[in-house]
């Protein structure tokens, strides 16, 4: 018994001795010293000891690695001391220095304020290496969007006084770098010049400059991924594989090269061609309607034009969510289509409510009188395609779009949507060109074309050249208390220097126009009242001319009627345009010039090959005088000259006097074919070529040798206008005419 007491005195004695070593191995305290702005909080966060562990110096160790790899810190030691109860561990750190300037230099693309967005974060901070390199490749990748790839970034730290610090960054931007070349591989039946055409992305070109194209965009690259595919979808190429493109950028940043890599696949072809369901018509009537036919190849582009021609025949019956589903069943083996177009008509809908918005400025009144539908009428896509047509051409809006939704409170009946973006009406134009004829030519106009929210177009424009004067203030008011009737007023005064005398012009006139109901044409009658004055007549000129002299008042009235068909006033490129004119002058109406004029004239778009358009213009003009009063020189047709024959000086393409000046014509026949091309289509600049025929004549008996010309020029689509500049070769040329005339002008085309 004895020996069982002293056996277990013995454990407990044991046992407290190790208790009493457990416990001063114990971190029972864990200090900071040294940290000024570095939170103490945030060190304790990082380490692994804890108080109340035990005392693990390996552990210490890592918890070292740790503060230091906070970033913040030059130096990091610990410090272990004993206590009654156990262990003090002490960090003790020395901070890097706290930023409180920031300066750089070296930059001219980016703004100062950008890049001290991106420096930002280091201000005011503790110094730290990561974010002085991450702030740096932040900004390379902004200089690389810009397309500077070789841009450099250096830095050095400045010491302050109180352990602060200033960084002090070096910028060397380098030269901006183009795509210098785009490269298609394992395109085998789509040609690389074609792929080129289709791609978004382009290569540096001479007016780049001007229209941004050859820079890097990853964005757009992407898209073009995907327009590379629907190409070879549009040839039957259904299993084609495009790569994401591959970039090389050369050492000096100033050239860059994009490969696509194609896996073209098999081209399919279509077996067969059907239309089922809800049917309006016969299905052989229905079938005329579809493009797609069995034995072509396949064509993504063809189907949805049969997609649309189906929608269009519905959705102009009422059937505004009708559907037509095309369902394809590959073959893969035979490597054939079938296409079935499966359709649901739906119900037939009204038009509801009509919501415009947008127009902040414009009356609602000005939107709703362009809408080719109302409140209550059958639901028609055509109307909504017209309405959109006509909002976009009066020319008061940068945007439109017109979208219909269901009314969740009556049934069978659609929204309409019309929202708008209003663009810039008011606008100031000046500038300069030259010609053979005017030498140099100066233009300015100003012109507001919604004044008062109304849509008034209200315009002042001049012109003066070395011969003319031209100066005209207009006013028009598109539809009369929102009327189907328009009305317009003008004021002018033009002075123009012929070959033998000058004449100057000064009068006004009115107009009022309207639809008619015959085959979309639209007739005008024009009134005017002017003073012409015929002076300065050389002493060589002609009798006739010379009894042209002195002033005269004319009072005229203009019947015209006008069919246009263009898709486009401004820049067509498919449909026709039709114009006949009669104008009476003297007679009922006074004056002193008493004549009669008619002209037709007629226009034709038409897309040719690619992006080009082939344009046919012929214009056949006659007049003469009555009652026994003379023929105004300057009423009869002056056949040459920019916008008749090209090649010609104004009026040389018709009769002359024997002094071999112009004198105009009673007749005129004039006969233009062109051929428009793009340039730029980011910006509108457009190339043409062309061949002009006719002549001007007093006597259809004596048409005698039609003049022609060939040539070529470019047009703008400017802020100002359309601006033309045409160079002509006078084909026949005779010993008194110039070979070729080259000439400017602000204004419309044919």
């Amino acid at each position: 018994m004895k020996g069982l007491k002293i056996a277990i005195v013995s454990v407990l004695l044991v046992l407290a001795g190790t208790v009493s070593l457990y416990a001063q191995s114990q971190i029972v305290r864990i200090d900071i010293v040294g940290n000024r702005k570095v939170g103490k909080d945030a060190i304790l966060s990082v380490i692994k000891s804890e108080v109340g562990k035990p005392l693990d110096m390996g552990m210490v160790q890592e918890d070292l690695k740790a503060i230091y790899k906070m970033g913040y810190f030059k130096d990091v030691q610990a410090d272990v001391k004993d206590l009654p109860n156990g262990k003090l561990l002490t960090f003790l750190v020395v901070e890097k220095p706290y930023v409180v300037r920031i300066f750089f230099k070296g930059n001219k693309e980016l703004k100062r304020e950008d890049i001290s967005a991106k420096l930002a974060g280091l201000k005011y901070t503790i110094l730290n290496a990561d974010k002085i390199h991450k702030a740096i490749q932040e900004l390379k990748a902004e200089y690389a969007d810009k397309g500077f790839y070789n841009a450099k970034v250096d830095y050095k730290v400045d010491s302050l006084e109180g352990n602060e610090a200033a960084i002090h960054f070096t910028i060397d931007e380098g030269k901006r770098g183009y795509i210098k070349k785009i490269t298609f591989e394992g395109n085998k039946h789509i040609k690389s010049k074609k792929l080129k055409k289709v791609i978004h992305t382009k290569t540096r070109g001479w007016l780049s400059w001007l229209t941004g194209t050859g820079k890097l965009n990853r964005e757009m690259l992407k898209m073009d991924v995907e327009m590379i595919k629907a190409a070879y979808y549009d040839e039957g190429f259904l299993e084609v594989k495009v790569d994401d493109p591959i970039i090389k950028i050369s050492k000096d940043g100033k050239s860059i090269y994009i490969t696509f890599k194609i896996k073209e696949g098999p081209q399919y072809k279509v077996s067969s061609v059907d239309v089922r369901g809800d049917l309006l018509k016969s299905k052989k009537e229905m079938m005329k309607l579809v493009k797609t036919k069995a034995g072509a190849i396949y064509s993504s582009s063809v189907i949805r034009s049969d997609i649309m021609a189906l929608t269009d025949l519905y959705s102009d019956q009422g059937y505004a969510y009708v559907d037509v589903n095309p369902i394809t069943n590959l073959d893969k083996k035979d490597r054939t289509v079938k296409i079935v177009y499966d359709i649901s008509k739906g119900e037939i809908t009204h038009f509801g409510k009509i919501n415009i918005t947008g127009n902040y400025s414009t009356r609602d009144n000005v939107v709703r009188r362009d809408l080719a539908f109302a409140e209550g009428e059958l639901y028609s896509g055509r109307k909504l395609k017209i309405s959109r047509h006509r909002l976009k051409e009066s020319r008061l809006f940068e945007k439109v779009d017109i979208t219909t939704h269901k009314d969740p409170e009556k049934k069978n009946v659609v929204d309409v949507d019309v929202k708008v973006e209003e663009g810039k009406w008011g606008s100031i134009g000046i500038g300069a060109g030259y010609s053979t004829q005017e030498n140099l030519m100066l233009t300015g106009s100003i012109e507001h074309r919604n004044l008062f929210g109304r849509g008034y177009d209200v315009k002042l424009r001049g012109d003066m050249g070395s011969r003319s004067q031209f100066f005209r203030f207009s006013f028009v008011n598109p539809a009369v208390r929102d009327s189907i009737y328009s009305f317009g007023l003008d004021l002018y005064h033009d002075r123009y220097e012929y070959d033998s005398f000058t004449s100057k012009t000064t009068g006004g006139s009115v107009r009022v126009g309207r639809p008619l109901p015959w085959w979309g044409i639209y007739g005008s009658v024009r009134y005017t009242l002017q003073d012409v004055d015929v002076y300065n007549i050389d002493e060589t000129a002609s009798v006739y001319v010379k009894d042209q002299r002195g002033r005269r008042t004319e009072s005229k009235m203009l019947f015209s009627f006008i069919r246009d068909r263009r898709n486009s006033r401004v820049d067509p490129t498919r449909g026709t345009r039709e114009l006949f004119s009669f104008e009476n002058g003297g007679g009922p109406l006074g004056g002193d010039v008493y004549f009669w004029k008619t002209i037709g004239d007629v226009s034709w778009y038409h897309p040719f090959i690619g992006d080009t358009t082939v344009m046919l213009h012929g214009r056949v003009g006659s007049m003469d005088s009555y009652g026994g009063k003379k023929l105004l020189i300057t009423e009869k047709f002056f056949v040459g000259g920019l916008k008749s024959i090209r090649g010609f000086e104004y009026g040389y393409a018709g009769p002359r006097d024997e002094n071999g000046d112009a004198i105009g014509a009673k007749n005129e026949i004039v006969m233009n074919c062109e051929l428009i091309f793009p340039i730029y289509k980011e910006i509108g600049l457009k190339g043409v070529v062309f061949f002009d025929a006719g002549k001007g004549f007093d006597s259809w008996g004596d048409i005698g040798e039609i003049r022609t010309s060939v040539g070529f020029g470019v047009r703008w689509l400017s802020p100002m206008g359309p601006l033309r500049l045409e160079w002509g070769y006078n084909l026949n040329k005779k010993n008194d005419e110039k070979q070729s005339v080259m000439e400017f002008t602000v204004g419309q085309f044919f």
